[in-house]
């Protein structure tokens, strides 16, 4: 850092010399004959004002010197505290990271997104379409509710509620939705559309409509839209925990249509209290006759989390990676929503540290970054 100021204040120093020379440059001697010719020139008057451009060049110079130095100082800083959290981090192993009620988006796998929207006749009320994940399986049900809010304080009632898939009711049987009750102020509407009307659809994204009668005389709609998908291979069994090492074992079995590289990610829960407990991440080769992986927890995961067991296994996000170039990312699911998993005590595991040689020369670089080292 001392030779790059070195070099600034060399650099300063060139510029103001050449600011001092500038006006005997050639270029510049037919420009002072003119002046001399038009205005004479006080030689006397201009020595002053080259010294106060070149003073004033220079305390812009040290300023920005200065500015220079209290960024590289915040830099620093931050380079400090990244540092500081990947070495925090880096304690606990990619595949079972430890969960917190904070981690939306992984407690959340496959999110839909509700929107509400106001109805044209009337703004006061306003309707959306909730659905309990944005992928959804060709080969299951689809639960679908439709929230209505403001029909409750006003002249509006509703009639019914039916819901389809397209943009055109002609094209297939509406589903009545029935009246399930008020949840935070709003009417819910729920039904399920059967399997039977995914079977002439195309995979992707497909609209789902609701109609929404009102009375007197009203109409509405609003829309959504899900991804369709195919089911690659489904989790058909969960096999009995056990501790191997550092390690909370849990086989997995699955039921493979198609062959692949699959990553399976779930979160593990505290039964007995709901806290979060691990979001769990690994990936491996499934095919009809080698149908069987392992999802592993870290000791050090465990502890950290202070839990003990037994635990709860759920949030599934089951995907098959690309073949080859071209082929599309393809979808797994679980036949039950949620497993019991045994626990045991924290003393049975291994007390080996979780290290990984990777994470720890990019601890070093950071800390290299922000002068740590």
């Amino acid at each position: 850092m001392k030779i790059r100021m070195k070099w600034l204040v060399a650099a300063i120093g060139v510029v103001s010399v050449a600011a001092l020379l500038w006006p005997s440059a050639p270029q510049n001697s037919e420009r002072q004959i003119t002046l001399v010719d038009s205005a004479p020139l006080d030689v006397g008057d201009s020595q002053p004002s080259v010294t106060l451009l070149t003073n004033e060049f220079r305390q812009n110079a040290v300023a920005t010197t200065q500015e220079n130095i209290v960024l590289t100082e915040a830099i620093r800083e931050q380079m400090a505290d990244v540092a500081h959290a990947y070495e925090a981090n880096m304690r606990f192993p990619t595949y079972s990271k430890p969960l917190s009620t904070n981690d939306w988006n992984l407690l959340n796998p496959r999110p839909f997104v509700e929107k509400a929207v106001p109805l044209d006749f009337d703004e006061a009320l306003s309707a959306s379409i909730v659905l309990d994940h944005y992928i959804v399986h060709r080969d299951q049900e689809l639960p679908v509710e439709v929230h209505i809010s403001g029909a409750q304080q006003g002249q509006w009632q509703v009639r019914s509620v039916t819901t389809h898939i397209g943009n055109d009711s002609d094209d297939d049987e509406p589903v009545q939705l029935s009246l399930k009750g008020e949840q935070s102020g709003k009417m819910v509407y729920e039904g399920k559309l059967p399997t039977s009307l995914f079977e002439d659809i195309a995979s992707g994204e497909v609209p789902l409509v609701a109609d929404i009668e009102f009375s007197p005389n009203e109409d509405a709609r609003v829309s959504a839209i899900f991804k369709l998908v195919g089911t690659d291979a489904t989790l058909t069994d969960i096999g009995q925990s056990y501790v191997e090492g550092a390690h909370l074992v849990i086989p997995a079995t699955f039921d493979v249509e198609v062959p692949g590289f699959y990553r399976v990610q779930a979160n593990l829960f505290d039964k007995a209290t709901g806290s979060p407990i691990s979001h769990i991440n690994t990936t491996f080769m499934l095919n009809k006759t080698d149908n069987e992986g392992v999802l592993k927890v870290h000791a050090v995961t465990l502890r950290n989390q202070g839990s003990i067991g037994p635990y709860v296994l759920r949030d599934w996000n089951i995907t098959r990676g690309p073949a080859s170039p071209g082929d599309k990312t393809g979808y797994g699911a679980a036949s039950e929503p949620t497993y019991d998993i045994e626990g045991f005590d924290l003393e049975v595991y291994d007390d080996t540290e979780y290290i990984d040689a990777k994470n720890q020369q990019r601890l070093a670089f950071l800390q290299r970054m922000a002068g740590i080292q």
